[in-house]
């Protein structure tokens, strides 16, 4: 193991998110979303039926017109109704024959011609007939309008449902995280409360890879033996912590044999730090070779703050880079 592993880093600074979004915030911006597709469905549908309108209307206007021409223009030139009617069914019989190439269609053709050259002579009557178009000239102008101004609220309702869908999406994202940091707050309480003072050997050890894994930490549990002195070993965004569990009964000091050991697994093990851990007290002389070999030191006074997240070991770690002529592993040359 003579690879020597990355010197050790600050940990990047968590986003913070929106704490106080509630459900009662997504519910109240998913009803709003549920009133603009609503309005939305309402005005598509008021659309669909404008465009109806605006299609009868021109096909209204269309035969008013046609029926003006065929008054002012046909009917002069020809001098007889009834000559403007058998024109217009030639003229139909003709169309319809040639291009379906069938005299039954053309017949048809020409039935229908004396039907529609007839209701052009003689409906609307006249008076109607001058009246009736500047009337559906001017009702498509309005219905015109009336396209326009849907077609913006359609457009913009497409904008405002885009924009607080994905505020719905941020927020539920955001009430998601929020939930589980909370979970995951009232578990490392409940191991915070627990009977780990009581705890010795591998029973310490499993208790203290729960609690990393609860601070975000990935946990290697090293094994019983051949560990060199490393019982776990934590890593977070790049780095690595060598750690010595020491689960003692009441009274029972650890002394600075755990802090040799941990400092040589380190670099065994590769990480950049170490650190000892104990339900319960230290020796006077392994918290003095602690601070000269930069090693944090946790106990029975300060677990509860780890556990609940109180205290930063990657900032610890780095608060504890020993002073002299013994710096830590990763910053030898």
């Amino acid at each position: 193991m003579n690879a020597r592993p990355p010197s050790l880093t600050q940990a990047p600074t968590p986003n913070v998110g929106m704490d106080n979004i509630t459900q009662g915030h997504l519910d109240g911006l998913k009803s709003q979303i549920q009133q603009v597709q609503t309005d939305a469905n309402a005005s598509r549908r008021a659309y669909t039926a404008c465009w109806c309108r605006i299609l009868l209307n021109r096909l209204a206007l269309f035969y008013l017109c046609l029926a003006r021409f065929v008054r002012t223009r046909a009917l002069p030139f020809l001098g007889f109704r009834w000559a403007v009617v058998a024109l217009g069914t030639t003229l139909t019989w003709a169309a319809f024959a040639v291009i379906s190439l069938s005299f039954t269609v053309g017949f048809w053709g020409a039935l229908l011609g004396v039907i529609l050259f007839s209701c052009l002579l003689y409906l609307p009557n006249t008076d109607n007939l001058v009246r009736g178009i500047p009337s559906c000239q001017g009702i498509a102008r309005g219905l015109i309008t009336q396209r326009t101004r849907l077609r913006e609220f359609l457009a913009q309702a497409k904008t405002n449902l885009i924009a607080m869908q994905q505020r719905y999406n941020q927020w539920d994202v955001l009430l998601k995280e929020r939930l589980l940091r909370e979970s995951i707050q009232r578990r490392r309480e409940e191991l915070a409360i627990s009977d780990w003072k009581s705890l010795q050997g591998n029973d310490f050890q499993h208790f203290l890879a729960d609690a990393f894994r609860l601070l975000d930490f990935e946990v290697e549990e090293t094994g019983q033996s051949g560990d060199h002195g490393v019982d776990l070993i934590v890593k977070r965004h790049g780095n690595r912590i060598a750690i010595q569990a020491k689960g003692y009964a009441s009274g029972n000091p650890v002394d600075n044999k755990a802090v040799q050991e941990a400092y040589s697994g380190k670099d065994i093990w590769q990480c950049h730090a170490c650190a000892v851990i104990t339900n319960s007290h230290y020796t006077p002389q392994a918290i003095k070779d602690a601070a000269r070999l930069g090693c944090v030191m946790i106990d029975e006074l300060t677990l509860r703050a780890l556990i609940v997240g109180q205290r930063d070991l990657w900032q610890e770690c780095l608060a504890a880079r020993p002073v002299g002529p013994q710096p830590l592993p990763n910053q030898r040359c």
